[in-house]
């Protein structure tokens, strides 16, 4: 506090000067502490086979792709270009992700389809045990 002395009699006042210099302080030890990581898509590299044999078991399996087509309203599903109806979608789905290491569904849809048959193909996938989903879009004609 400073004091200063005049006509008018004692007048106090407050430093600032060490305010500010608390505050700069708490300031910076606050940007420190707040993590700035920054926050992305997740992705995973792919790593080397474990085993061997099993490498070539699963080498020769083609990649699950599930393509989804609509027409007049009516959706129909090709799974590694086979039709399945929607109804042994999950049974097939099951099936083929039975026989993998890999769990991965690569799913394939045209932009300009609605939003319902792809997220019902997604849970249908989950549903039958794939652990990764791919979304993938026809390309442009």
């Amino acid at each position: 506090m400073a004091f200063s002395t005049g006509v008018s009699g004692t007048r106090s006042e407050i430093n600032v000067t060490p305010l500010i210099d608390v505050l700069l302080v708490l300031l910076i030890i606050f940007m420190v502490i707040v993590p700035a990581t920054p926050h992305g898509l997740d992705s995973q590299i792919p790593q080397a086979p474990k085993d061997s044999n099993n490498a070539l078991r699963q080498a020769n399996l083609p990649p699950l792709q599930l393509q989804i087509s609509e027409q007049g309203g009516v959706v129909a599903y090709t799974l590694n270009g086979e039709a399945v109806p929607a109804a042994g979608l999950t049974a097939r789905l099951t099936a083929a992700l039975a026989r993998r290491e890999e769990r991965t569904v690569f799913v394939q849809a045209r932009a300009s389809m609605t939003f319902q048959p792809v997220a019902q193909a997604v849970a249908l996938s989950r549903l039958a045990g794939a652990e990764h989903i791919a979304l993938l879009g026809f390309p442009k004609s």
